[in-house]
């Protein structure tokens, strides 16, 4: 395997609020979703960076 085509990438599941923080720091996102909690639904969003 050429491991110059390997690449590291962290994944998270932000909130709304955490959002802003993730994309300073040069995570995108990949998809909105919401999640069911208790009965509540929230929205939160998968979220990547290339390291």
């Amino acid at each position: 395997m050429d491991k110059t085509n390997l690449f590291k990438v962290i994944t998270v599941e932000a909130s709304i609020t955490a959002k802003p923080f993730f994309e300073k720091r040069g995570y995108h996102i990949v998809r909105q979703q919401e999640v069911e909690r208790k009965g509540q639904l929230l929205t939160n969003f998968v979220m990547k960076k290339l390291l």
